[in-house]
């Protein structure tokens, strides 16, 4: 195995959110090696802005073929427009999706910030 994991899907429970707002971020991921490390990051009119951290947790299912989420507060000063969440992961053998030098991915999510 030398590819990184495969990002099978990813959603916002959302599609618009205001600061105080909680949502939740879920991606499908999978390895034949395992997944290690599950993740993301926002970015809002081509800059990059993470409010609530970047990594994933595992919710269900298994390292080779999981679930795993991020529930996220949407803080009182945080820029307000139209957001992309681009995930990332790497196995258990040290390959990279969407990071790193890693093979990449074009799976993405979206949500409007508000207020």
């Amino acid at each position: 195995d030398s590819t990184g994991p495969e990002i099978v899907s990813l959603s916002v429970s959302q599609a618009t959110v205001s600061p105080g707002d909680t949502f939740t971020i879920t991606a499908h991921v999978t390895d034949p090696a395992g997944v290690d490390t599950a993740g993301f990051w926002f970015t809002v009119d081509g800059v990059q802005n993470d409010f609530c951290g970047q990594q994933l947790t595992l919710t269900s299912g298994t390292r080779t073929d999981g679930t795993w989420t991020n529930t996220c507060t949407v803080p009182s000063m945080t820029r307000l427009g139209s957001y992309t969440i681009t995930p990332y992961a790497r196995d258990t053998l040290n390959n990279y999706t969407n990071t790193n030098g890693g093979r990449t991915d074009s799976t993405r999510a979206h949500f409007e910030l508000v207020e």
